[in-house]
């Protein structure tokens, strides 16, 4: 893997860099152990499941990379992070992770979906910004509690793909298809193309309608989760699909890069624009009450 962090319930990720791991260890015997015969090691968390791992070529250069990278170890480390191995069979840095479908659920994750629905829940409103972004449909607040509502009652929290590092991409990937129509499209063209295409659907104020004189269903959806790994890199997919009377129309492979995300949902921006901080406001405040509704207590969850 190619990023790591220091604490099992800390939301932010780093890349594996020499001042990097020396500013936050702090040089620490919690982060520097020596081995069965003497050398100096180095350890840290893996940033999707939340498993030991050990830092390589942190000081020393790589005969097979110019860059250190961090490798699960198969014990836990005191005061560190414990080994689940349910965790790390399904890890997505784990170079041959085992086969799982999407009805498939952990039976013992050690207690990592805690921290994946406590980050869920502090960073909704910086996921469902995230979603929008990438499709280009405007998420309204119920819309964005209906999705959650699929989220939880999925377990999705369970599912051996979910990480603490791909949440805009598992709410998304088990919402339940949901009508298109009345819906604001904005930043997208290739979609608005594959729309205006059909002449049966137009977009009028930048709301989808329906051109026809007929009943049309028109649903968007996401499927096929994939995860691929080459060379510690993580890329994640999954295909976000609208069908016009059950025929697809469009259909986009959404590239899902956890680097990218990561910043995206731990960069501090306060807007002046009230109106937005009410919304992420109220986004937070949904995600909290969802949360509760399915035995979930935000406020002793931790950070």
């Amino acid at each position: 893997m190619n990023r790591i962090k220091f604490k099992v319930d800390e939301q932010k990720d780093y890349p594996i860099e020499a001042h990097v791991f020396e500013t936050y260890s702090q040089h620490s015997s919690t982060y520097y152990r020596k081995n069965a015969v003497g050398e100096m090691c180095h350890f840290a968390v893996c940033p999707a499941c939340n498993g030991p791992v050990q830092v390589i070529g942190l000081y020393k250069k790589l005969a097979n990379t110019d860059r250190p990278y961090a490798k699960h170890v198969s014990h836990s480390i005191s005061n560190l992070a414990t080994y689940i191995q349910e965790n790390y069979n399904y890890c997505p840095f784990r170079a041959k992770r085992e086969v799982y479908s999407k009805a498939t659920r952990k039976v013992n994750d050690g207690g990592l979906h805690q921290f994946i629905v406590q980050k869920l829940i502090s960073k909704f409103d910086k996921i469902i910004l995230f979603i929008s972004k990438k499709t280009g449909i405007f998420i309204s607040l119920t819309l964005a509690e209906s999705m959650l509502d699929d989220y939880f009652s999925s377990r999705a929290y369970l599912y051996p793909g979910s990480t603490l590092l791909n949440l805009p991409l598992m709410l998304a990937y088990f919402m339940r298809s949901r009508t298109l129509f009345g819906r604001i499209i904005q930043g997208n063209e290739k979609l608005e193309q594959s729309l205006i295409s059909t002449k049966l659907i137009g977009l009028k104020d930048k709301k989808v309608v329906n051109l026809s004189n007929k009943h049309k269903s028109l649903t968007f959806y996401f499927l096929k989760h994939d995860t691929i790994l080459i060379e510690h890199n993580l890329t994640e997919y999954v295909w976000f699909e609208v069908a016009l009377d059950e025929h697809v129309i469009f259909k986009d492979k959404w590239k899902f890069e956890p680097d990218y995300a990561e910043n995206i949902m731990n960069y501090q921006y306060v807007s002046n624009n009230e109106k937005i901080n009410q919304r992420n406001a109220t986004l937070l405040d949904i995600a909290k009450r969802v949360a509760e509704k399915y035995g979930f207590i935000p406020d002793l969850m931790g950070p």
